[in-house]
């Protein structure tokens, strides 16, 4: 908390890595003083870096919104990209450690690409309870056979912090 100043401060900052630590430290802080500064600078950011984790503090400051362009459905997004997805996994996993955060994501895997199941299923793995234990079983049942052995796996290791 001590740092929120400057956090803040550094958030319009020219380098990206100063951007991108700034965004993750307000997201970390959670004071909601900073929702609406951290969505204005998500909606204006035009770097990859910052910007995802922009949207990583936006979503640890409350915002569930799962609209087409809102930052919690921007970071399920690209776990489609090849580049970022690591990224995105990371900070997916640190969100969906707040149950109501993690609940947001259960309806996303009905429409989900396959790489984003994939990545849920992994986010579920380390950061969900005995409620996702359901979302996961779906997933090891997927058409996709990829998809099916990703929620298999998870299954399995979300069952052995949370048996049934």
């Amino acid at each position: 908390p001590a740092d929120s100043d400057l956090f803040g401060r550094s958030l319009p900052d020219k380098d990206t890595d100063i951007r991108t630590a700034a965004a993750e430290g307000l997201g970390r802080l959670k004071d909601p003083a900073d929702r609406q500064t951290v969505q204005s600078a998500f909606d204006e950011e035009l770097k990859e870096e910052p910007r995802m984790a922009l949207a990583f503090a936006a979503v640890m400051l409350g915002n569930r919104d799962m609209t087409e362009f809102a930052p919690f459905r921007y970071l399920v997004n690209e776990l489609n990209s090849a580049a970022w997805s690591g990224v995105s996994l990371a900070y997916l996993t640190e969100i969906a450690r707040d149950p109501e955060a993690r609940a947001s994501l259960y309806p996303v895997l009905k429409t989900a690409t396959a790489d984003e199941k994939k990545g849920l299923a992994q986010v579920l793995s380390v950061s969900g309870d005995s409620a996702s234990l359901p979302y996961l079983e779906t997933l090891s049942r997927d058409p996709d056979s990829e998809v099916a052995k990703a929620g298999f796996e998870a299954l399995r290791s979300l069952r052995s912090r949370f048996p049934h």
